[in-house]
């Protein structure tokens, strides 16, 4: 963490310590709690080598195994926790893609809300984050683009009464077309620094390669509002 905070400091950006979802356990108690409330939660025991991808499909949709179990869950039980998505047509509008409909049950199924760590996940913390927080933009890459439409839905449930506005972007990718990540040994922003790269000009080399800007050019943090 000290590391992600040093690089984003060099670059220009500054950051909410309150924001990070590690201290907000007790909002997220709450949420689930609303969930409950509703009977729409229920206890998974499921692991992930037991939900297979089909042959050509995307992504794992969770086929409601343990549904009617009649599971307890409670924390420190091993017993993870999920929420029913109601079929439902989701239709909402990227501002780069243009409008999208997705069935969610389709395409994932129940959602795990609490994983059997107790550990919360990504879908449902940053439905919460962003609800309480009241963002109403999210960008991010296109890699998360299906995981919109259940976002939007998992907020309604939790009494959000219109979704933020997304924008996905291109994915950065090497030489090969892999996505950059520390398993495909991607070159770090660090390396990028001790190779005497500057913080404009990787700025300027991101814009370009995620497409707001015809060619690279040096960029400074508080000009980035301007690309969109």
């Amino acid at each position: 963490m000290d590391a992600i905070r040093e690089d984003l400091a060099w670059l220009g950006f500054g950051w909410d310590e309150e924001s990070r979802q590690s201290a907000h356990e007790t909002r997220f108690e709450k949420f689930l709690d609303v969930l409950a409330g509703q009977g729409q939660t229920y206890g998974c025991t499921c692991s992930r080598k037991l939900i297979q991808v089909d042959q050509g499909a995307t992504e794992s949709r969770y086929l409601g195994t343990c549904k009617n179990a009649g599971i307890a869950w409670s924390s420190g039980q091993g017993i993870g926790v999920r929420t029913i998505l109601a079929p439902q047509m989701v239709c909402w509008n990227d501002m780069r893609l243009g409008d999208f409909t997705h069935n969610p049950q389709e395409q994932c199924g129940d959602i795990l809300v609490r994983d059997r760590l107790d550990q919360w996940t990504y879908q449902f913390a940053v439905v919460v984050d962003d609800l309480v927080e009241n963002v109403d933009l999210v960008i991010r890459g296109m890699d998360l683009l299906d995981s919109t439409a259940r976002q939007i839905q998992l907020g309604q449930l939790l009494g959000r009464n219109s979704p933020p506005s997304y924008l996905h972007h291109p994915l950065l990718l090497d030489p090969n077309g892999n996505k950059l990540s520390k398993r495909q040994l991607s070159k770090s922003i660090r390396t990028e620094r001790a190779e005497g790269v500057s913080a404009n000009s990787l700025l300027g080399e991101v814009c370009f390669q995620g497409g707001l800007i015809p060619k690279p050019i040096q960029i400074e943090v508080p000009d980035l509002h301007t690309l969109f």
